[in-house]
């Protein structure tokens, strides 16, 4: 064992009573002193023994006589020595483990603290959902602590989240207040239903609930709100299709399965003289004769044709009743002049008095007539 002064210090070190500059081995009752103590080294039997004296008790320091004889086997002929276990008495070093232990009861403590405080500030919080769910979770700081049916936090802002399948995510933030009433209902809402049209025409179909559109096809899923419809079907130049069924929701798929009905019919105009131009509901669609399709209901056919007096007609359309529609045109009426000389001669036409001359008449196209 030997020993070195620490560089850097203020404090004098001796070795016997010699000024330590450099590192010297310790034999068997060395000594070591400073300003303020004295330590004596000294081997006993398998031991080393370090004694520490104050300066005030120096004057007491016993003197130390080597023994005769070495100790039995611990020095050789040649005087040299072999390694002698050492034994410094000193302050008790706790093993790993120990400490270990010890942090983990602290910590158990500590935990156990912050369950009771935590136990004596919460407030129970409950909910009632329907249906039951599939997950709820409820977040915040510090977490309330799920028991049962019940949730346990301290006062303040939880974020509760509710999922079920077929329902729509519930999210919302909630208060927990200090009262000891903290109950929430929540009513879980279905997820849209799919309305599968199965409908020849296919395209073009527009899908109303009452007076609300749903959609138009194409897709032909349409996604509806649960509960009971009262639907129509409309496409153009087809009657309405109309029906009821209760949507169950839940992303479930409902069949609706028809063939819309034609509401038109195949209309064929014709006229005597032919030629005449057609004019349905305003629209000029051709001259006669002519062939078309026109919806279910009242429609105004008119028909002019140049010397001819407009016909006017109203015809009511059933759907797939195809009809044939005649006009006999009729002339428009000829003009006459008559003078006389001298004037003032009386004129009767088909025997009927007309005035005198000179007179302008009005009379049918195409018919004879006797002037008196």
């Amino acid at each position: 064992m030997f020993i070195q002064a620490a560089p850097h210090t203020a404090t004098s070190l001796f070795h016997n009573d010699r000024l330590l500059t450099e590192s010297v081995w310790l034999k068997s009752k060395d000594q070591l002193s400073s300003e303020s103590s004295v330590v004596h080294y000294e081997l006993s039997g398998d031991r080393i023994v370090f004694s520490v004296f104050t300066s005030s008790s120096k004057s007491a320091i016993p003197t130390l006589l080597p023994p005769e004889d070495p100790p039995p086997g611990r020095m050789a002929d040649d005087g040299s020595s072999e390694q002698i276990p050492v034994e410094i008495t000193g302050a008790t070093t706790i093993s790993k483990g120990k400490k270990m232990a010890i942090g983990a009861i602290c910590l158990s403590f500590l935990l156990l603290g912050c369950a009771v405080l935590f136990v004596l500030s919460a407030r129970p919080l409950e909910l009632e959902i329907t249906p039951d769910p599939d997950a709820v979770s409820v977040s915040g700081f510090p977490p309330a602590i799920r028991i049962g049916t019940r949730y346990l936090g301290l006062p303040g802002n939880y974020f509760i989240t509710i999922k079920k399948k077929g329902y729509v995510t519930f999210e919302q933030d909630v208060a927990v207040d200090k009262t000891l009433n903290n109950r929430f209902s929540v009513n879980l809402e279905k997820l849209p239903g799919i309305l599968h049209l199965l409908v020849t025409p296919a395209d073009g179909v527009a899908v109303y609930s009452g007076e609300e559109l749903i959609g138009t096809t194409p897709p032909n899923k349409l996604k509806i709100a649960p509960g009971l419809h009262r639907l129509t079907l409309f496409k153009e130049w087809y009657q309405p299709f109309k029906t009821e069924i209760t949507i169950e929701g839940k992303e479930e798929v409902q069949n609706i399965e028809t063939t819309l009905q034609p509401d038109w019919s195949d209309i064929t105009i014709t006229s005597d003289p032919t030629g005449a131009e057609v004019i349905i509901d305003d629209a000029t669609l051709g001259s006669t004769p002519l062939n078309h399709k026109l919806l279910s209901g009242n429609h105004a056919i008119l028909l002019k044709k140049e010397s001819f007096s407009d016909s006017l007609r109203t015809i009511t359309v059933t759907a797939g009743s195809d009809e044939t529609h005649n006009f006999n045109l009729q002339l428009l009426p000829g003009k006459l002049s008559l003078t006389s000389t001298p004037s003032g001669a009386v004129v009767s036409i088909d025997k009927q008095y007309k005035g005198t001359t000179p007179v302008d008449l009005t009379l049918p196209s195409a018919v004879e007539h006797s002037i008196k």
